[in-house]
This record gives structure tokens, C-alpha cells and sequence, in this order.
């Protein structure tokens, strides 16, 4: 005998942190990635690596890894994971609607 709550698909759960540098967004993304079982997608990190290659200056870097970062996110979504965290600063407005427009599609991606 199956219950209704084992019939369900799991929740889907897309978070993009928003905030100052040291606002403790990265603290409560791992907490969000311990009590949900989700991954974190880290713009520091991203941004970073593309920094190290000496291919790109600052301000092309962070856009390239916002870039980088919605793909994973969406990668990591359709790969099947239930929660996915962005972990960065997402403090332009562009920045925002674009993980909005993921999360919308993400909905749609869930359900595929």
C-alpha cells in the first residue's frame, strides 16, 4: 500500500542569493544545501577561475561567470537535482530577472 506522499515528485527549489559581499549569503546557502540535500552553484568561484586565466578583465569575468552560472543551474536541473542554490551577489537588476526567468523555467524543466 502506497501513500499519496510517496506518489508525489519530489519539490523542485531554485534559490538565487542576493546581498552585499559579507552578508552571510554563502553561510546560509550551505545551510539551505544541508537541510534541502541541494547544490550550490558558487559565482565566486566561477568568476575566479575565469579571473586566473588572464583572459578576461574584472567586469567581462563576473558576467561570463553569471552566464556560466544560470547554464549550471539549468544543467543541474535538468540532470534531475531537487534544489538548486546560486550563491553570489546578484546585485543588478538584469541579474535578477535572468535567475527569475530560470526559475520560471526550471518549473517548466521539473516537469519534463
Amino acid at each position: 500500500m502506497s501513500t499519496v506522499q510517496n506518489e508525489m515528485p519530489p519539490n523542485k527549489t531554485f534559490i538565487q542569493m542576493s546581498g552585499t559581499p559579507g552578508s552571510g549569503k554563502s553561510t546560509i546557502a550551505r545551510l539551505l544545501r544541508e537541510a534541502l540535500g541541494g547544490v550550490i552553484v558558487d559565482h565566486d568561484v566561477l568568476r575566479s577561475s575565469l579571473l586566473e586565466s588572464d583572459l578576461l578583465p574584472f567586469d567581462k569575468a563576473a558576467k561570463q561567470a553569471y552566464m556560466l552560472q544560470w547554464k549550471i543551474a539549468e544543467d543541474l536541473i535538468k540532470q534531475g537535482h531537487n534544489s538548486v542554490i546560486i550563491d553570489g551577489t546578484c546585485n543588478y537588476p538584469q541579474v535578477i530577472e535572468q535567475g527569475t526567468s530560470l526559475a520560471d523555467h526550471a518549473c517548466v524543466l521539473a516537469r519534463q
